[in-house]
């Protein structure tokens, strides 16, 4: 019992896996340069930040995702009651993120019909 307590306040780490399309597109999380797509980061949890990543490929527009609901406390409490070490420890991804980057466009009513999918 004694190494569950420790487990839960040694700090929650999560390893999360960000995909997209078009693959390759570059991440940052604040300042930091995390690498590009797909890649595995991980998100401490410390109480009131909101951990997001920023997605940018050349020619498409930026995209940030909210990393904050994947790093849910009770999420590694469970993880750890029921046996799933490597979840728990940050060993593998305990979710994923699947990120549609948007092509840069002109003004509304430019597009030709390729650029709007049909």
């Amino acid at each position: 019992m004694r190494w569950l307590v420790l487990a839960l306040l040694a700090g929650c780490a999560q390893k999360i896996s960000l995909i997209s399309d078009p693959v390759g597109a570059q991440v940052r999380m604040g300042s930091r340069e995390v690498g590009s797509t797909p890649v595995d980061v991980v998100v401490w949890s410390v109480p009131f930040q909101h951990p997001k990543a920023r997605l940018t490929f050349p020619g498409y527009r930026a995209m940030e995702v909210d990393l904050g609901p994947d790093r849910e406390p009770l999420k590694r409490t469970w993880d750890l009651l029921s046996l799933h070490w490597k979840r728990a420890f940050a060993l593998v991804p305990a979710g994923s993120h699947e990120v549609l980057l948007v092509r840069r466009h002109g003004p509304a009513g430019s597009w030709t019909s390729e650029e709007a999918g049909e």
